[in-house]
């Protein structure tokens, strides 16, 4: 069982420092003893805020996608071939800390 965990009744677990380790631990965000407790504090907050908001009687409340009734146009997603008319592979690793073989590397963020 993971720090995460949530009880199986409606108030979720009281976050812990053992959390806040767990959570710096999964984000790979080293953090003080300070910023662990002020981080706990704050997450402490946030979590009766929820609370107070799931009180709220929703039942004839129709869902909400955006505040806004507006239209995204969209176009299809096409993958195009690099060529002398798109952008060259050095442009792109310009912009990459490390680029090889025309793919981005990046650090393992799971564990075997």
């Amino acid at each position: 069982m993971t720090p995460m965990t949530q009880n199986t009744s409606s108030k979720a677990k009281t976050p812990s420092l053992k959390m806040m380790e767990h959570l710096s631990k999964l984000s790979r965000i080293k953090l003080s003893d300070e910023e662990k407790q002020s981080f706990l504090s704050d997450l402490k907050h946030i979590l009766v805020f929820v609370e107070k908001i799931n009180e709220v009687d929703t039942e004839n409340v129709q869902p909400l996608y955006s505040p806004v009734e507006a239209f995204t146009p969209t176009q299809k997603d096409v993958a195009v071939a690099l060529n002398e008319q798109s952008m060259d592979h050095s442009k792109i690793a310009e912009n990459a800390p490390n680029f090889q073989l025309g793919y981005f590397v990046v650090p393992r963020v799971i564990e075997e």
